[in-house]
């Protein structure tokens, strides 16, 4: 069993945050692609959406820690 959870990447609690009938912006597909917490960076490097069931599909996930400052 896993303890700790890394970073959470809530794909469907995104895509209904924001409205989707026009055409994402550069914006909008960087909120959609990418999440972060204090200590790691994820990047989706592209993200397919089925909107009919808010499925999400997605290649290339990149997990980054964060360095000291």
């Amino acid at each position: 069993m896993y303890n700790d959870t890394i970073l959470k990447c809530n794909v469907r609690e995104r895509w209904e945050s924001i409205d989707t009938v026009e055409v994402l912006s550069p914006a909008r597909v960087k909120f959609m692609t990418t999440y972060s917490n204090d200590k790691y960076l994820g990047l989706f490097e592209r993200l397919v959406i089925d909107s009919t069931e808010v499925r999400s599909y997605y290649d290339n996930f990149m997990l980054f820690r964060k360095g000291n400052k």
